[in-house]
């Protein structure tokens, strides 16, 4: 019985993906583009860009750049006059999938609106400065992309300023910039609290953690120095084993805690 109400589930959870999928509009790259450009025109944040296409930008980057040389690929800003410009192909800008786009990609547009639930969390918030902490592991897959999305859409509804998106795995924390993306380490595995304390580096007013998992590097003795915590826990398969923690985490710095996965019925 248990299984089956575990396939069931996952069953219901596809279908719901698949559906946001579908709705999703598509830009195709023009000369000259870059993500930032383009998330201006579509009306989302370039954030919400990078994170909806990602990993297919690292896919591509590395089939144009993959067999270019190593001098070529980490050359410095003095020898930007080469074929394609000082951020074509350059590792050292924190591989710029954004700034290496070809005409005739096409991009995924994130969603535009978010789920009423997350609005009225995003609305509340006290002050303007927030950052987003997504769990990176493969588990999440689609569900923290969609939910982190619905976020940043909610963000920038209500006009509040995104300090930066960070994406933590295996001791790893990844923090979105304009130029691509910046990786550090900390922690280990689910490094869940390490990723706090990098955005918490940015004085944010508040931070919103999206996850799947418990966690396993809390110093619960520290966590009273993070700003407030919006912590929304995606159960895996049913089972929310983030729940614990998290619910632990709000109250210790008097944020909010939501869990589950939605998406807009309508067009508001």
């Amino acid at each position: 019985m248990f299984a089956i109400s575990r396939i069931l589930a996952a069953l219901a959870t596809l279908f719901v993906f698949a559906s946001v999928a579908s709705a999703n509009e598509t830009y195709t790259v023009k000369p000259g583009n870059n993500l930032i450009w383009i998330a201006k025109q579509v009306g989302v944040s370039w954030q919400a860009m990078l994170l909806a296409n990602e990993e297919d930008l690292k896919q591509k980057y590395e089939r144009i750049c993959g067999n270019l040389s190593d001098e070529f690929r980490n050359r410095t800003e003095n020898k930007g006059r080469l074929k394609g410009g000082k951020y074509f192909c350059n590792d050292n800008y924190m591989r710029a999938y954004g700034n290496t786009l070809q005409p005739g990609w096409t991009l995924e547009i994130p969603a535009a609106i978010a789920p009423a639930t997350v609005e009225k969390t995003v609305s509340e918030i006290k002050g303007d400065r927030i950052a987003l902490v997504i769990d990176d592991t493969g588990s999440m897959s689609n569900k923290r992309e969609e939910t982190a999305n619905f976020y940043l859409a909610a963000i920038k509804k209500f006009e509040k300023k995104i300090v930066g998106v960070w994406l933590y795995a295996n001791g790893k924390v990844r923090k979105y910039e304009a130029g691509g993306v910046k990786f550090s380490t900390r922690g280990n595995y689910e490094n869940t609290f390490g990723a706090l304390e990098e955005a918490a580096k940015e004085k944010p007013d508040a931070i919103i953690l999206v996850t799947d998992e418990p966690g396993d590097d809390w110093n619960w003795g520290r966590v009273n120095v993070l700003p407030r915590v919006v912590a929304h826990c995606l159960p895996d398969y049913g089972t929310a084993t983030c729940r614990e923690n998290l619910q632990r985490l709000v109250k210790e710095t008097r944020g909010r805690y939501i869990e589950g996965f939605s998406v807009p019925t309508a067009a508001r």
